[in-house]
């Protein structure tokens, strides 16, 4: 792989590992991220890890800093600060 194709699949993983969560792991009603969801994406769990509610608003936060600010993202970012408080 030359360096574009190289800079390509890591977008490309970059935005299938974040719409995976976004698309499957937020919580709409109460916001935060659910922690226990299986490989398709099914929650099946509702408990939330504290240590991973800072986790997921510090990475969605940093990819927003760092790839581009995205909507999605800061609201991500935002909905797991606000269920840590």
């Amino acid at each position: 792989m030359n360096l574009k194709e190289t800079r390509k699949w890591i977008a490309d993983q970059l935005d299938s590992v974040a719409d995976f969560w976004l698309t499957n792991g937020m919580d709409k009603v109460n916001g935060g991220v659910y922690t226990c969801l299986d490989r398709a994406g099914k929650v099946y769990s509702t408990d939330k890890s504290v240590w991973m509610q800072g986790r997921c608003a510090w990475t969605f936060a940093r990819m927003g800093n760092q790839y581009g600010n995205k909507k999605e993202w800061l609201d991500a970012s935002k909905s797991c600060l606000g269920f840590l408080e």
